[in-house]
């Protein structure tokens, strides 16, 4: 990727390979690439993004917390990075703190489908039905992708009296926001 700041662009490239590696499932070696990385630039968010979403989808949610919150404390108004904050919080269990980052990433951007897609995960795990329903609703109007739409309407369904779709009634594994 090529901005118009020299800075951000180094940082892009260095997490190229890394992140090929995660699109091609190669995901043990992007965090092998990433962990180096931030070796020698503790700073670079992306880095920390990529690692946080390859640690995510290794099932590993205590050490994605922690890349993304690395990446939001070097850029805070990184949005991606706080909403995957927010999933990876929730899935460890930690449903205040998760709470906390999608409230403020909703002060980030107000209208983010993303935002307010994790927003209803929070509050239906907090089994806060009419408020996990609106946050869905706003989701939906974003028009998200076809498959992430039809689990977020059955789901709807679920919150509003239908058949639970999952055999522990929990809501589905949240999509990480790309960068």
């Amino acid at each position: 990727m090529t901005t118009d700041d020299p800075e951000g662009d180094a940082k892009w490239a260095a997490v190229d390979d890394a992140v090929e590696m995660l699109r091609d499932g190669d995901r043990d070696g992007a965090v092998r690439e990433l962990t180096g990385v931030l070796a020698t630039e503790p700073k670079n968010e992306y880095a920390a993004f990529f690692l946080g979403c390859a640690l995510f989808e290794l099932g590993r949610f205590d050490y994605a917390s922690t890349a993304f919150a690395q990446a939001v404390r070097s850029k805070p108004t990184y949005l991606g990075a706080r909403i995957n904050l927010a999933h990876s919080l929730r899935m460890e269990g930690r449903i205040e703190e998760a709470l906390r980052e999608a409230r403020r990433a909703e002060q980030l951007a107000p209208d983010d489908g993303d935002v307010h897609y994790a927003l209803g995960l929070i509050y239906v795990t907090k089994n806060l039905p009419a408020v996990a329903d609106q946050h869905l609703e706003r989701f939906l109007a974003t028009r998200p992708d076809i498959e992430v739409a039809e689990e977020v309407r059955a789901l709807l369904t679920a919150l509003r009296g239908g058949a639970v779709t999952t055999d522990d009634g929990q809501p589905p594994p949240p999509r990480l926001r790309p960068s």
